[in-house]
């Protein structure tokens, strides 16, 4: 394994165990606020260790679009996952902090979280030709 695939490594190693705490957290209490803020983290770390195992330093960003579009130089398949990024990016603010701005977290939405999350990371799996 070269450099770039173990800093790789690296971002998906911890995206994984976020992915186990957030499915035994929803199942547990059935709260999917931080299911739903991990699912976020999930696709972003996938995301950002793409990038680095391409041998490209990810920017300081939590904004899962932005990161895509990143992707999507290196691999246009990476247009696929449009919709997924958007809808996990939803979680990342209101899931922290307070804002003002009422925002209902349903359990349905913890569900679907850990399903694109998932998607997501096949995807990537897939691509980088991981197990």
């Amino acid at each position: 394994m070269n450099k770039k695939e173990q800093k790789a490594q690296e971002w998906f190693k911890i995206a994984d165990d976020d992915l186990l705490f957030a499915k035994a957290g929803l199942k547990e209490s059935g709260l999917s606020r931080n299911a739903c803020f991990l699912c976020q983290q999930i696709a972003e770390k996938y995301l950002k260790g793409f990038l680095v195992s391409h041998g490209i330093k990810p920017e300081r960003t939590h904004k899962l679009p932005d990161l895509r579009l990143e992707c999507s130089k290196i691999d246009k398949d990476f247009k696929e996952l449009k919709e997924v990024c958007k809808f996990l990016d939803q979680f990342y603010q209101p899931a922290r902090y307070p804002n003002g701005i009422p925002f209902e977290f349903k359990k349905e939405f913890g569900v679907k979280a850990i399903q694109l999350a998932e998607e997501l990371i096949s995807f990537i799996k897939n691509k980088l030709e991981l197990k």
